[in-house]
């Protein structure tokens, strides 16, 4: 959350104690796709936002399961909650980089396994040594960055 020109931490996956239309700005990484209910996280999105502010947040596209009925990894899955929410989608870019990023470095957690494990411990090298070794769904996945904005007053 920006406000004043100053981030200030906001926990995405409750509502929070600022004062509605407080917020220059949002930005939010890898956290918002993981709300427990993404309309009310939505709502009190555009809660908090001022006027015409925007709120940027990054989501991991997965294709839907044939077999299965959720497209909760898809984009257009959250412009109903945009919309119920009072947000105007404004934009979204994709950056199929950022996977081959990720597999990258997941290669060098692999090769540098024994210096993670003199940093950080086992049970931490333990967890990205498997992190690392299932990377492959990455590749069934589009990072993308969405930009949404709250209707002016």
């Amino acid at each position: 959350v920006i406000v004043a020109g100053r981030p200030i931490p906001l926990d995405p996956f409750r509502p929070d104690a600022r004062p509605d239309a407080c917020a220059d700005g949002v930005v939010s990484m890898d956290a918002l796709p993981f709300a427990p209910d993404r309309k009310a996280a939505m709502v009190e999105l555009h809660r908090i936002l001022a006027p015409d502010a925007r709120a940027v947040f990054t989501i991991a596209e997965i294709p839907p399961d044939p077999d299965k009925t959720d497209t909760r990894g898809l984009w257009t899955d959250w412009l109903a909650n945009f919309e119920a929410a009072g947000l105007r989608l404004e934009q979204r870019f994709e950056d199929p980089r950022r996977n081959q990023r990720w597999l990258v470095l997941y290669d060098l957690w692999i090769a540098h396994e024994a210096e993670l494990r003199a940093a950080v411990g086992d049970a931490a090298t333990d967890e990205l040594i498997e992190e690392a070794n299932a990377g492959d769904p990455l590749t069934r996945r589009t990072p993308s960055l969405l930009v949404v904005r709250r209707a002016g007053t």
